[in-house]
């Protein structure tokens, strides 16, 4: 009788085990070192303050170098291509670029953020044209901080003066803009990504707490991520293929990976110098095939680190489980 009873016991509690495995997240190896490139200057390649990073759909790499008040292009394995801008207003030029955004054309838009507007540009850096006024009504814009666009090419931009998020037409036609979160108002905007279902995603600070936001493309609140409490804040965000979102922590000197569930699933980073380790991050950003860029602005440098390796969840289910019985 006891045997049965201890049979029966063992599996009850492996379907249980089962059930809860299918129902967590999966876990993921993280991100690991490949390569990094720059230095602290103001020459080809050199960085005085990396701002932003985005990649385009060919894999090209962009940065804005927001001291030097210009945009550099490199190889997805940090060759140099080319630069443009220069500090000023006119048209080419930047005060405090803060993000880019890459269409399916390729074409390069740009939060000028001293300036109030966007710019956009070819992939070879021609002015094609740019709007924005400055401003705290329905479409002005207050601070541009971040900048994403979705598959049919419409642009979010988050504001940190005005807050919300903002979305208009690849020309700058403004279609509308939000301001609640899933918990209560939506703070600072520092970044914004998209996923392949058109949802945003707004990495933001409010009452010093970093974390990410998830929204439909209308703006209605969906879920959020982290909620880190720290008196400096200036997060970044990025959504690869498979739903992970990943969340930048300047103070932290980490990315935090979630699964699309919310559980965090990987961390890398930490203050340093050495391969990996991240010195005042300012700005990540996800290749076509989810390698991670990071702006590591303090190291005056990108680091470009694999994509997350999902394994399933079961194995650890598996081992918790045969430890019982020891």
């Amino acid at each position: 009788m006891k045997a049965i009873i201890r049979v029966g016991l063992i599996a009850a509690l492996l379907l249980i085990g089962m059930e809860a495995g299918a129902a967590r997240d999966a876990y993921a190896q993280a991100p690991t070192f490949l390569l990094a490139w720059g230095s602290q200057g103001a020459g080809p390649g050199q960085f005085d303050a990396i701002y932003a990073v985005a990649v385009a759909p060919d894999g090209s790499v962009y940065t804005a170098d927001g001291a030097n008040g210009r945009l550099q292009a490199f190889t997805s394995g940090g060759e140099y291509i080319r630069e443009w801008g220069g500090r000023g207003s006119a048209d080419g030029q930047f005060i405090y670029p803060s993000a880019i955004a890459c269409d399916a054309a390729g074409n390069v838009y740009v939060a000028d953020t001293g300036n109030d507007r966007i710019q956009k540009f070819t992939p070879a850096g021609v002015f094609l044209g740019k709007w924005g006024v400055s401003g705290y009504g329905p479409g002005q814009l207050s601070g541009p901080r971040a900048i994403t666009i979705d598959g049919e090419g419409n642009v979010y931009i988050g504001c940190w003066g005005k807050g919300g998020v903002g979305k208009f037409t690849p020309g700058g036609v403004f279609i509308t803009e939000w301001f609640d979160s899933p918990t209560g108002a939506l703070g600072h905007v520092y970044s914004l990504a998209v996923d392949a279902s058109g949802n945003v995603y707004a990495a933001n600070t409010c009452q010093n707490r970093e974390r990410v936001d998830k929204f439909t493309p209308t703006g209605t609140p969906l879920a959020q991520f982290g909620g880190f409490d720290y008196p400096t804040a200036s997060p970044a965000t990025a959504v690869n293929s498979a739903g992970e979102v990943y969340l930048m922590s300047t103070y932290l000197n980490e990315v935090l990976i979630f699964a699309p569930g919310g559980s965090t699933i990987a961390t890398i980073g930490g203050f340093g110098t050495q391969p990996g380790r991240l010195d005042t991050p300012l700005a990540i950003a996800l290749s076509p095939a989810g390698e991670l860029y990071v702006g590591d602005a303090g190291n005056c440098r990108v680091q470009k680190f694999s994509a997350t390796a999902a394994t399933p969840a079961q194995g650890s289910t598996w081992g918790r489980l045969k430890s019982l019985y020891r």
